[in-house]
């Protein structure tokens, strides 16, 4: 498995600064995409250009160029989003970690079919309208009725690509996010999830939002099991 580092929070716009620390604290790996300072845009063109099977970041809008290259390999690609929140919001020409999602689609990048998000639970107004086209599932879904469905989106798509935002996983449990949101997965409960996920079609996966300046209680040991569970050789 190829793992490449991404130190990039300038897709938060500026809410969430720290996410940038994150890679090297995560993964020895010595490949890491150039970031260009204060040019969000061409910083994406190199993020689209990458090689690589897992991502490390930074901020979830990077996700946004990583999945575009995807979709430009496989016939019928399809997205897994773990998150807290649906980033669907309506966006402008950069995308952020706020918007990325809905750009996809408009963009025609990721069909709405092929698009699945567990973990919800902190909607905006208008990305419930976005959601009324949408599978999504509440953390407090059963794990054997979002597995079903995941497999319908295995048969159905020619590749998978998933996208862990570490803020699906509850306050309880992991605070060290921008985000942090209550009644979310338990780390238990995330593990599951994820050893069953890697059995699907995963052809690539990015982690987020993780932020070092925020971890107060080496909540970084949840996210290097999430990246030991995932890891694999090719």
């Amino acid at each position: 498995m190829i793992i490449v580092k991404i130190p990039f929070s300038e897709g938060s716009l500026n809410k969430n600064k720290g996410t940038e620390l994150a890679p090297n604290k995560l993964t020895k790996s010595k490949n890491q995409i150039k970031i260009i300072k204060n040019n969000t845009d061409l910083t994406y063109r190199n993020i689209e250009q990458a090689k690589g099977d897992l991502f490390i970041g930074g901020d979830h809008s990077i996700t946004y160029p990583l999945f575009k290259s995807f979709s430009k390999k496989h016939k019928n690609p399809g997205l897994i989003i773990l998150d807290a929140h649906p980033d669907a919001e309506v966006y402008t020409k950069t995308p952020t970690h706020e918007d990325f999602v809905r750009k996809l689609i408009d963009e025609k990048f990721l069909k709405q079919q092929n698009l699945t998000y567990i973990g919800l639970r902190n909607i905006s107004k208008n990305e419930k309208q976005f959601l009324k086209k949408i599978t999504w599932f509440k953390s407090k879904d059963k794990f054997e009725k979002i597995k079903q469905y995941l497999e319908k989106i295995n048969l159905s798509c020619d590749a998978l690509y998933l996208s862990i935002d570490t803020d699906v996983l509850d306050s309880k449990y992991y605070t060290a996010t921008g985000y942090p949101e209550p009644k979310g997965l338990t780390p238990n409960q995330l593990f599951k999830l994820l050893k069953y996920i890697k059995t699907l079609k995963i052809k690539k996966i990015d982690i987020v939002e993780y932020n070092p300046t925020l971890d107060k209680n080496k909540e970084i040991n949840l996210i290097k099991k999430i990246i030991k569970i995932l890891h694999y050789s090719k």
